[in-house]
């Protein structure tokens, strides 16, 4: 299961080849894994708009993040660092995921310095201070898998729904991912009620994937398909991974991924700000080569007659 993190497109990967780099930054940090068979209950937090649920494996740190009813789109490289940064105050392993949960039509990104950053920084920081001193059990967890019939034009990309629940102090909390490019506004707490019908906490992601982009840009899951037709496969994905649960072991790891070649910094911003100085310019233009043929026409037919 592979979350969305806190990037915006200036972190889009320039080739497929590019995914090989992070691959062996993943493998290179396997020796270093040390796995525990201890993790705590979850819990959820609010501030603000902002939504965090948290968990703790040992020395690593898990918040999910959402604004949801709210927008929840791409969150700035930057506060996700700062989050980062402040976690390991008490955490070898911050692992912050964006949920990327609730598609508004409003698809601006959270930037440093805006209170919605000063929000997900401010519910996070509690996060890590409750999560200090949280009581750890061994635990259990389970998996499963479930593609939906449902094709890339309906919002749903290859990988389809993918459930994680994580049985610890007799909770029940179940990280639930979709494959798809953000959640259409409300459909995320359709989703997540009923995922609360079989276990004790839940939160619906998405993985932010672009495959689902191929009329346009805007292809949210719920958009095409309504939630009560996702429903059953939730729940299908939700009772595998269920009927899965075993003791199991977790370990966090932190690795750094170099000479990446994403799309670059401000680079959509750049290409945004040049398209629109076209536009501008497109009126006047097309108004001077109407009005230029207009008299070409003019002076030849004043020539021929």
């Amino acid at each position: 299961m592979v979350s969305h993190g806190a990037a915006t497109h200036d972190f889009n990967l320039v080739a497929e080849d590019e995914i090989e780099k992070i691959i062996r930054a993943v493998r290179k940090g396997e020796p270093d894994l040390v796995y525990s068979d201890k993790a705590s209950r979850s819990y959820r937090y609010h501030y603000g708009s902002v939504s965090v649920l948290y968990q703790v494996f040992p020395d690593t740190l898990l918040i999910v993040s959402t604004r949801s009813p709210e927008k929840t789109e791409d969150i700035d490289f930057g506060v996700g660092m700062a989050i980062m940064a402040e976690g390991h105050r008490a955490f070898r392993h911050i692992a912050f995921v964006d949920a990327h949960n609730c598609f508004t039509g409003d698809i601006s990104t959270v930037q440093p310095g805006s209170l919605s950053a000063f929000e997900y920084q401010s519910a996070a920081l509690y996060a890590t201070e409750d999560a200090r001193g949280l009581e750890q059990t061994r635990f259990r967890l389970g998996s499963a898998q479930v593609i939906p019939p449902y094709s890339r034009k309906e919002g749903f990309g290859d990988q389809g729904i993918e459930v994680l629940i994580i049985e610890a102090g007799d909770q029940k909390t179940a990280y639930i991912l979709i494959d798809g490019n953000n959640v259409l506004a409300g459909v995320r707490d359709i989703l997540r009620t009923h995922a609360l019908t079989l276990v004790d906490e839940a939160e619906i992601m998405t993985t932010d994937s672009h495959v689902v982009n191929v009329l346009s840009g805007k292809n949210p899951v719920g958009y095409h398909v309504p939630p009560e037709l996702i429903l059953p496969y939730l729940d299908k994905a939700l009772k595998e991974a269920i009927q899965d649960l075993s003791w199991g072991e977790a370990a966090g790891s932190t690795t750094l991924c170099e000479r990446v070649r994403v799309f670059g910094s401000q680079r959509m911003v750049q290409m945004a700000s040049t398209v629109n100085a076209m536009i501008l310019f497109i009126p006047p233009l097309s108004a001077a080569v109407l009005l230029l043929a207009f008299l070409l026409s003019l002076m030849l037919y004043m020539i021929i007659i």
